[in-house]
């Protein structure tokens, strides 16, 4: 049986205390119902447990069978102590597939889905990946998410017609957005995932997305997204693959967003024959930075291809100099290209 202790535990934001002092000892198999008005700490609660940083705990402690969780980082206080907090907002998404996607066995279903139905296979990918430790906007990604995708194709499955996902980002209210997708080929499956993401509003906003891809043995995985987030929304996107043996990831990205981004695109290869490729294109009218890199090498016969293009654009729709920066080499970088994407076009709807 586990216990989880929290001993006057005091809680503030932007230096406002919420919890003063809060004193609650859970067992396994009881339910306990916290209840109070808009305002008095139910969130702050959950926040502070989870370990989000916009949260600062000044005293008390959260211990789970005697462990102090506030001593933990955010991924090590999820997995494998199965702490999860409850997602407050609805999926602000659709998905499109063909009829042989659930014929077949696989699943897509939202965060709160997964974790309730298939907790075995996040514990085993989630954050395989990712390195929730690598910086601290993954790590906030953990803290923060309030919705997400969980994809699986099941060993040996080859998908004839493509997964689409359109993401929302609502930026009609001043709110952070914080997605984590996580797409997971079984041996020797083979699928292909096309992803927009796009705003909707003009308030200024964050956005904080993750995409993990954990591509098993044999598999093959076509990624392609198109970025679409409006002139007021920060963003940070992060994507990533884990490669295993003789398996390949190809990704294909449109970066069109306006706002300020900073977009990471990582590949991890491992065993021999684990393969990657990348190209992206980027238009955009704020400022973008972006890294992008196939990284490991962790077996023979391991291949990495990338190519990049970048076009920018003043707030006057005039073009500037292009840049993209690869972690340990420069990707090519293209200015003057404006006509492979037609900037007129960019305002009309998928």
């Amino acid at each position: 049986m586990s216990e989880l202790a929290i001993t006057d535990l005091h809680v503030e934001i932007a230096d406002k205390e919420i919890l003063k002092g809060v004193n609650l000892q859970l067992k396994t198999g009881e339910i306990h119902a916290i209840m109070g008005p808009n305002g008095t700490g139910k969130s702050t609660l959950s926040e502070a447990i989870m370990g989000n940083p916009a949260y600062k705990v000044t005293q008390g402690s959260v211990k789970l069978d005697g462990q102090e969780l506030l001593d933990l980082p955010v991924d090590d206080r999820a997995w494998p102590l199965s702490l999860t907090r409850p997602l407050q907002k609805r999926a602000a998404f659709s998905i499109e597939a063909g009829a042989e996607f659930w014929a077949k066995g696989c699943v897509d279903c939202d965060w709160e889905t997964a974790l309730a139905e298939h907790g075995d296979l996040l514990e085993k990918h989630f954050g395989r990946a990712a390195n929730f430790k690598e910086n601290r906007l993954l790590g906030e990604n953990v803290a923060k998410m309030e919705q997400g995708l969980f994809v699986y194709v099941p060993d040996n499955v080859a998908l004839a017609e493509p997964l689409t996902v359109t993401y929302l980002q609502d930026s009609q209210k001043q709110e952070d957005f914080a997605l984590h997708v996580l797409l997971v080929a079984g041996k020797n499956a083979a699928f292909s995932y096309f992803e927009k993401v796009a705003s909707r509003g003009d308030k200024e906003a964050t956005a904080n997305l993750v995409v993990e891809i954990c591509a098993l043995a044999g598999s093959r995985v076509k990624y392609a997204a198109i970025d679409r987030l409006g002139k007021n929304t920060t963003a940070y996107l992060k994507r990533v693959a884990w490669v295993g043996r003789d398996a390949k990831v190809d990704w294909a990205m449109g970066m069109l967003s306006d706002g300020k981004i900073l977009a990471d695109y990582d590949s991890d290869l491992y065993g021999q024959g684990a393969r990657a490729g990348m190209n992206v294109i980027a238009i955009t009218i704020g400022d973008k930075h972006d890294d992008h890199d196939d990284d490991g090498d962790h077996g023979h016969g391991t291949k990495k291809e990338d190519a990049g293009r970048g076009v920018d654009f003043d707030q006057d729709g005039k073009q500037g100099q292009g840049s993209q920066k690869g972690i340990g080499e420069l990707a090519e970088v293209a200015a003057g290209r404006a006509q492979l994407l037609d900037k007129t076009k960019l305002d009309q709807p998928f």
